[in-house]
């Protein structure tokens, strides 16, 4: 997947809210190893490592590929790209090298036929904006939203990084596994952050499911407003 933004659309999207909101909440595989990030200072490493990028010969048109795991670090290359108007590519961090050697990962929409997908700049930053604020009812400097997806996917890109900071939004950014180190752990983090609006997929909640009713009732869970899903059609035991 590719995406192109133009500079003045990213100045509007990192500094439309108040330089010490705070933009994401990064929390690691470990529940004591945490930090986070405002817009202000968010900004400030996007504007830094643009000029890393530039003093490599990165410029408007080209295609970068950006391969790391659920860090800021990552929300960041993407931002210096569309800072730039160069256009990043994503890869999936889950895949080893010997898989990633092996696939080129297409869309094959409607017609079956592979394709790559490369988007545009309004429509898409539209597209994240509107749907963002309409699905979650999003509230600027009130939300703490957390996306589950993994920023190698579209959902990730999207409804993680895109909507919610063009909403104004404080995201939670997620490196872990949500049975570690106990299979409560997406509510103890729900609890932890006051999240209000939490998207998922129906495969995660199956698969907490299993684990029984006990890791999700020892949690308060009152902050939350909205609970969506995504990436299937959710079956009617799961939405129960």
């Amino acid at each position: 997947m590719f995406f192109f933004f133009e500079i003045t659309s990213l100045r509007v999207l990192l500094i439309k809210c108040a330089i010490i909101q705070v933009a994401y909440i990064w929390e690691g595989n470990e529940p004591n190893d945490s930090f986070k990030i405002t817009y202000n200072e968010l900004h400030s490493q996007v504007v830094n490592f643009s000029a890393v990028l530039r003093g490599h010969g990165v410029k408007k048109g080209d295609v970068v590929a950006l391969y790391l795991p659920m860090i800021t670090e990552l929300a960041v290359a993407m931002l210096a790209c569309t800072r730039i108007g160069a256009m990043h590519s994503v890869v999936f961090a889950g895949f080893s090298a010997s898989a990633l050697g092996a696939r080129i990962i297409d869309a094959n929409g409607s017609t079956g036929k592979p394709k790559g997908i490369q988007h545009s700049t309004a429509g898409y930053m539209v597209y994240a904006y509107y749907t963002t604020k309409c699905t979650f009812d999003a509230h600027p400097e009130k939300d703490v939203y957390w996306c589950t997806a993994d920023c190698g996917w579209i959902t990730g890109h999207t409804y993680l990084l895109y909507g919610p900071l063009m909403n104004g939004l404080t995201g939670i950014w997620f490196e872990g596994v949500p049975t570690h180190p106990a299979p409560d752990r997406m509510w103890a983090v729900t609890d932890k952050y006051k999240v209000n609006k939490l998207y998922t997929s129906p495969t995660a909640i199956r698969a907490l499911m299993a684990m029984g009713d006990d890791y999700v009732t020892k949690h308060s869970r009152a902050s939350l407003e909205i609970l969506g899903t995504v990436g299937e059609p959710i079956n009617p035991a799961a939405w129960k």
